[in-house]
């Protein structure tokens, strides 16, 4: 704070006396050598005309040490001190950042914008090297109680050293600023936990007559991931007369009057250092209660240092893949456009926008793990636990996994899994409950992708919404049908007709013959169906008969040689996505015989 004309006070008298014996010293050492040098000249040409301009070096040394002394005196009060905080070793796996000075117009730009800037970071505070750090600020200043004239947010301080300025114009003594700053990584937009952040306050002061005036005071604290609200710890800094209360930074001067009129002057500086990760640091500027009636006071900020530690982020949802189309007994077996036309319904990605949207769904017991890939879906990853699922979960669905880089050093694959609840309604997958990501070099992000690269959402859909339909439909007839189920033998132009109707009466020892028809409505090629089919055997026993089966195509069938035994089994086979109105299909047929009444 700076409103009133400068006045030397005792810190500068403090400072001064550390440098007075060293200007004495060479005052005195100038001395001899003037006097040595000139004495030796008057020595030698014995002339009266020499003494003038013995007192003109006189004169002119004695301004040189003036000037001398005014500059040791004046860089001595106004030094920048550096915060000790910056000197905290980082975690392994975390980088070391001083925030670059040219990044500070950033982080006033995204104060105007009220949005993220990126900002640049060096290895050393003073050094000129990048440092490897993917990160975003946002600063933002929420104003209570204070004029609309005589406030300003500008940058202040050195070209080397700048710092955001912050000026006030409070009007009441419950008048403060919170001034936010949060923490981004720039490569994915997420948020990020910054170690060792190191700040400094400067200009912390006050000039108080009659309790109207200023009289700093600041509270600097943090937001963590796991342990709420902490405070900085104040840092030590050599000739710094800002102390730290409980509520805030302020001056430990007793007098009315302690103003600092020089930029980034060491005497009004309070830096701390967070011991834990924050995602933010807000600092609450007002005034202590010595103050009734406030003036336009201000404030610097300088983001000295952190640690970033790059964190791998795992996302993706849980999702009903029913392209928008209700879950209903009567479609069950609806192979009609309804379906195969829908191309968002059962394809495996979450279609969350546009027409026939997909929606997030959630459970009691339904959980996301993130493991390394071992038996029976592995063992979670080192810092994280299952995630529950619910239906009250917002975003509906999502899950979020956030591992720092140090965790995952030398792994080369994990896994995400999906735990299932028992008896869940969501019953049948669309994708695979198991998602494996290959860890990539310098890539911390893990999301579902776009162009289908990576796909990490999990599909379900109800039963009745599955895209597996099979229909099974009967032909009754006298034990005559032919070998390729489409037609009578020894008439050819009698075709069978299967239909899904019940068959309400025949007799015994006669035939019928089956058709069970396997089609795939979905977008999503199937693999390893198998149709299998029991005979009954109360109160009526059925057997196999001739033909043998038949399959469309010939490969689903198991039986070419020899007609099976109580129940039919067929080959393993795959239909592939539909790629029209119509869906894909197999066929398997086989023919079956009336015995004996078991049961009467």
């Amino acid at each position: 704070m700076h409103k009133m004309p400068y006045v030397l006070n005792s810190i500068i008298s403090q400072l001064f006396s550390e440098y007075i014996y060293r200007v004495l010293a060479l005052i005195a050492a100038m001395s001899l050598m003037l006097v040595s040098n000139v004495s030796s000249a008057f020595m030698i040409y014995h002339t009266a005309n020499d003494m003038p301009s013995y007192r003109r070096h006189l004169q002119q040394m004695l301004v040189i040490i003036g000037v001398l002394l005014f500059s040791l005196a004046s860089g001595s009060a106004f030094a920048f001190e550096n915060n000790p905080g910056s000197n905290a070793v980082c975690p392994a796996g975390s980088t070391k950042g001083f925030l670059s000075s040219g990044s500070y117009s950033d982080v006033l730009n995204s104060f105007t914008s009220k949005d993220y800037k990126n900002v640049s970071s060096q290895t050393t505070f003073s050094g000129n090297t990048a440092a490897n750090i993917s990160l975003k600020i946002k600063m933002s200043i929420d104003d209570i109680e204070i004029e609309n004239s005589g406030n300003n947010t500008t940058i202040s301080g050195t070209t080397t050293n700048p710092a955001i300025d912050i000026n006030r114009n409070f009007n009441s003594p419950t008048s403060y600023s919170n001034i936010t700053l949060e923490f981004q990584d720039s490569k994915n937009g997420k948020v990020t936990y910054l170690d060792k952040v190191a700040l400094s306050v400067f200009d912390i002061d006050k000039s108080v007559s009659s309790r109207t005036g200023w009289d700093d005071l600041i509270k600097i604290t943090g937001v963590t991931e796991n342990d709420g609200i902490i405070e900085g710890t104040l840092q030590t800094i050599p000739n710094s007369i800002v102390t730290k209360l409980t509520n805030g930074l302020q001056t430990s001067s007793t007098s009315n009057s302690y103003n600092c009129t020089s930029s980034l002057q060491s005497a009004c500086q309070g830096s701390v250092l967070f011991n834990k990760p924050v995602k933010s640091v807000t600092l609450i500027y007002g005034n202590t209660n010595n103050v009734t009636s406030p003036t336009t006071q201000r404030i610097q900020l300088r983001l000295d240092s952190y640690c970033y530690t790059p964190q791998y982020t795992f996302t993706g949802s849980v999702f009903n893949d029913n392209g928008g189309i209700p879950a209903i007994e009567n479609t069950r077996q609806d192979i009609t456009n309804t379906f195969t036309s829908n191309s968002n319904y059962f394809n495996g990605i979450f279609d969350s926008s546009g027409n026939n949207r997909d929606s997030g769904i959630g459970a009691t017991g339904l959980q996301v793990r993130l493991t390394n890939c071992g038996p029976n879906g592995g063992t979670n990853i080192t810092g994280t636990t299952a995630q529950n699922i619910l239906e009250t979960s917002v975003p509906l669905g999502q899950y979020k996994f956030m591992v720092p880089a140090s965790l995952l050093v030398g792994v080369a694959k994990i896994c995400i899994v999906q735990v299932e609840p028992n008896n869940w309604e969501y019953n049948v997958d669309t994708t695979s409950n198991v998602r494996e990501v290959n860890l990539v070099a310098n890539v911390f992000d893990y999301k579902t992708e776009s162009d289908g690269s990576r796909n990490l959402d999990f599909g379900e859909v109800q039963a009745s919404n599955a895209s597996l339909v099979l229909i099974k439909s009967q032909y009754g007839h006298s034990c005559n049908i032919n070998s390729d189920y489409n037609g009578i033998s020894g008439t050819s132009s009698q075709i069978p007709v299967f239909s899904i109707a019940e068959i309400k009466e025949i007799d015994s020892g006669k035939c019928i013959a089956y058709r069970i028809e396997a089609y795939n409505r979905g977008h999503i090629d199937l693999k390893d169906i198998q149709i299998t089919d029991t005979l009954q055997t109360a109160p009526i026993k059925s057997v196999f008969v001739s033909p043998l089966p038949l399959g469309d195509p010939i490969t689903i069938n198991n039986n070419v040689n020899t007609l099976p035994v109580d129940k039919i089994l067929s080959n393993k086979f795959d239909l592939l996505k539909t790629t029209s109105s119509s869906p894909t299909k197999a066929t398997l047929y086989f023919n079956t015989k009336y015995g004996t009444t078991v049961n009467p």
